[in-house]
């Protein structure tokens, strides 16, 4: 569905830009992998510097040592990767049964949903099953992040397959399309009554559709589809009334 007002409201939402210069002056990670001679020697690592020099884990100034281990502090090659561990080590931060709980050490409130979920106990016995970053980019967002997630659904839950239960990739696209809707909606609303220094009761009734709204993203997590196309929708439809209040009560120019 097409909704009449988000033209208006991409128009008018701009996200505050972040910077954390100098939080990272002495790592050692970003000063080696910085190094643009990495394009023709090993374009996975340029690669994988750029993405992350987009990402929101550096907006957060979480660096490589936060996930693969480490040593930011050293000089050398050898010292700095001492103590880094393939992702086939159990003992790895990153191996297929421990990466939930490395990104759940930011994100426990997604964690905690993803442990009730058929996936996660699946994950737990085979590394083939889904886990974060089978949706997710571990560095910049993409802004085909729909597709991706519809696409990787649909290794599993194929259409030619009727017991694979085809029909879970398009249930879960749309309710992530409401909930994109919905954070832009959000944004806007928020953004709106800070200017208006916050009439009557609007920072409660902003405050308590936000956390409904958080609550809603960490639910996604544990693949609920029922519950998520209830919940998705009901949240959408009180945060478009939220809008068009605003919008209709905002002030004109003469």
């Amino acid at each position: 569905m097409i909704h009449a007002y988000l033209k208006a409201v991409l128009g008018l939402v701009v996200l505050p830009a972040m910077s954390l210069a100098g939080a990272w002056a002495a790592n050692s990670c970003i000063d080696c992998h910085s190094d643009p001679n990495y394009f023709v020697q090993d374009r996975k690592l340029h690669d994988y510097y750029q993405d992350w020099i987009k990402s929101p884990h550096k907006e957060a100034g979480l660096t490589c040592d936060f996930c693969h281990s480490g040593d930011p502090a050293a000089a050398g090659k050898e010292a700095a990767h001492n103590t880094i561990l393939k992702v086939t080590d159990p003992e790895s931060r990153l191996f297929f049964k421990n990466l939930p709980e490395t990104c759940g050490s930011c994100h426990p409130d997604k964690l905690a949903q993803f442990k009730l979920s058929k996936h996660f106990k699946a994950l737990m016995e085979d590394r083939t099953a889904p886990s974060c970053t089978t949706c997710h980019s571990a560095m910049r967002p993409r802004p085909d992040y729909r597709d991706i997630v519809k696409q990787s659904c649909h290794t599993c839950h194929f259409d030619d397959n009727p017991q694979a239960l085809p029909l879970v990739a398009d249930r879960a696209d749309e309710f992530l399309h409401r909930l994109n809707i919905g954070k832009v909606y959000l944004a806007w609303v928020t953004m709106y009554y800070e200017e208006q220094s916050w009439p009557g009761e609007t920072r409660e009734e902003v405050g308590a559709i936000t956390s409904k709204y958080n609550d809603a993203v960490a639910r996604v997590h544990r693949f609920d589809l029922a519950t998520m196309d209830e919940s998705s929708a009901e949240i959408l439809a009180e945060l478009e009334g939220m809008f068009k209040t605003a919008w209709d009560e905002r002030p004109t120019r003469d």
